[in-house]
């Protein structure tokens, strides 16, 4: 089975466009959502898919009975929440027990799931429907501590078995281990960047292109703006706060409406490049709050010309800028571009 992580707006691509997309598809079995509230979107829009809440129920619990919503466990106390919610409304939520396996972050450990498992089991008001965990480093070049997971749940998967404890749905694998990765008593994997046509890592690309000859992943978003103001400056003049950029010669600085309040981050200042018509127009001077400049002399280029923030052109990918920003993960670009930016999907 194949389940989507569409948390956090679908990773910046805007959740309710993304999931609508999801729906229609019947290669989609799940959808995979941080919160509860992202969970009841889905809901309200239309989407009737499996969904799973994977981290916090920031809303009123007895919403998950209502529109069947899954949910993950991590200690004894939401359990019983949960068992006496379904019994008030008279249903069994869906639980997923969360083993941690070697990420610390939450999740039950493995030495204590077997009695977890049995005693879920036991209650009226919830029913066991998944067990999972997360890898905490899939993409690495060093496979090691990821196999060393791996390991320690098959372990767990295999006593649970032998205890007669039956588990319908069982995952681990995100996007990187998805492809590089065999986990043969798993029944369904959770995609997150890939799906969106980015690799999270360069060590990760080559494991799955070993595997896999001519795997390749395409960018599905496009972010563009168009300029609106253009300024001929002279060499020597200073451009943007903190005069951070000079002009070597005369120059054309044209003003795009986009800025970091709008999710294009500070740290491009004077480093980024954008498409203009084709040709790579450097990103020159402070980015601003609501605005950027870029230098589009020799460009044709006037008010209102297209100009293309991310795109899959290598110098507007963003792999390439995250690398600038010095943070080398494109989720942290991707997901801070601001829900009013207008999305449509073509």
């Amino acid at each position: 089975m194949l389940g989507i992580v569409v948390k956090s707006n679908a990773y910046g691509h805007g959740i309710e466009h993304v999931a609508n997309v999801l729906q229609q598809n019947n290669h989609v079995d799940w959808l995979f959502v941080a919160s509860l509230s992202e969970a009841l979107l889905l809901r309200n829009k239309g989407v009737t898919k499996p969904i799973l809440v994977m981290y916090h129920i920031d809303d009123d619990p007895s919403l998950l009975a209502l529109y069947e919503i899954d949910v993950m466990v991590t200690d004894p106390a939401t359990i019983a929440q949960l068992n006496e919610l379904g019994i008030q409304h008279n249903k069994r939520i869906a639980v997923h027990i969360k083993v941690d396996t070697g990420l610390n972050r939450f999740g039950f450990l493995p030495h204590e799931v077997v009695d977890i498992a049995q005693h879920i089991q036991t209650l009226p008001g919830i029913m066991l429907k998944g067990i999972y965990s997360h890898f905490a480093e899939a993409a690495a070049q060093d496979t090691q501590y990821t196999f060393k997971q791996i390991s320690q749940f098959n372990e767990l998967l295999c006593l649970l078995k032998k205890q007669g404890v039956h588990i319908p749905t069982i995952h681990i694998a995100n996007g990187a281990a998805t492809t590089a990765f065999e986990i043969p008593q798993a029944n369904l994997v959770r995609v997150g960047l890939g799906v969106y046509g980015h690799w999270p890592s360069l060590a990760n690309q080559h494991m799955t292109q070993e595997r896999f000859n001519n795997f390749e992943l395409k960018p599905v978003l496009t972010w563009r703006s168009r300029i609106d103001f253009i300024r001929h400056i002279k060499k020597g003049d200073c451009v943007g706060y903190d005069r951070t950029f000079t002009a070597p010669r005369d120059s054309i600085i044209a003003v795009v409406p986009v800025g970091y309040f709008d999710g294009y981050d500070r740290r491009l200042s004077n480093k980024a490049h954008v498409l203009v018509n084709g040709s790579l127009a450097p990103v020159v001077g402070r980015i601003a709050m609501t605005t950027m400049m870029i230098d589009v002399t020799g460009i044709d280029a006037v008010i209102g010309t297209e100009v293309e923030l991310i795109g899959s052109h290598h110098a507007i990918l963003p792999t390439t800028l995250s690398a600038l920003m010095q943070s080398y993960n494109p989720r942290e670009l991707l997901t801070r571009i601001h829900e009013k930016v207008y999305r449509v999907i073509r």
